[in-house]
């Protein structure tokens, strides 16, 4: 009779304390949904990060580049899915459709930065803007959302617009809406490119982590969440081509 009062008080003890667990968990979820709410567009539900670039690549779609899963080019569908959405500033929808379908959306400057480098070859410098939204693997809780740049340089001969040399890109993280009590960190970076004719390729893979500044249920402050690797790419051509 002893025992079984023993193993019914243990089990109400653990119930207690997963109780509490859930409970600090969930107070610690409020208080980083306040937090993170300082940073978005309450007119359209979705952060000031994801409207302003959402309105940039509608403002001149010719820029705007959308790719499925597989790495196909989805664009065309992608306007015709979301422009119903842009129209009545119904953000978060367009939000859903890339976050549920795990597309990437990425953004060319429509005016590359070019120099003349002699009276046959020419330089152009272009920049794509990629925005990445994702749930971290390590709780299965948080989704955050981040826009990275990739910066690459080329030469090309002006009479046949045949790329002669290029470089490995530039890859930044520009803005991480991660909140204060994550630390949002980029590594393990590897950049490359390709030449092929008039064209090249400019990629870059990574791997996005976030440090945690407080503790969360068991996990302490200085802790780290993946939100797993991201690759992006985009080929560019001259623009007078």
């Amino acid at each position: 009779m002893k025992l079984i009062r023993r193993c019914i008080t243990m089990i109400l003890v653990l119930a207690m304390v997963g109780s509490i667990n859930v409970s600090v968990l969930a107070k610690e979820n409020d208080e980083l949904n306040k937090d993170e709410g300082k940073l978005r567009n309450n007119d359209s539900n979705v952060s000031v990060l994801f409207s302003n670039f959402i309105k940039t690549c509608f403002e001149d779609s010719k820029g705007m580049c959308v790719l499925d899963v597989n790495g196909e080019n989805v664009t065309e569908e992608f306007i015709n899915d979301s422009l119903k959405y842009y129209k009545t500033n119904k953000y978060k929808s367009i939000q859903e459709i890339i976050e549920n379908n795990g597309l990437q959306v990425s953004y060319q400057d429509s005016e590359p930065q070019g120099e003349v480098t002699t009276r046959a070859l020419r330089t152009e410098t272009v920049k794509k803007s990629f925005y990445t939204i994702r749930k971290e693997t390590t709780l299965n809780t948080y989704t955050k959302e981040w826009l990275t740049t990739i910066t690459g340089t080329f030469t090309y001969d002006a009479n046949t617009h045949r790329v002669t040399s290029s470089g490995s890109p530039t890859l930044k993280l520009v803005t991480a809406n991660f909140g204060a009590a994550f630390s949002p960190k980029i590594n393990n970076i590897s950049t490359k490119y390709s030449i092929s004719g008039t064209k090249v390729t400019f990629s870059a893979s990574y791997n996005m982590k976030a440090t945690l500044g407080i503790s969360i249920g068991s996990f302490p402050a200085g802790y780290d969440l993946n939100f797993g690797n991201c690759y992006e790419t985009f080929t560019a051509t001259p623009s007078n081509y």
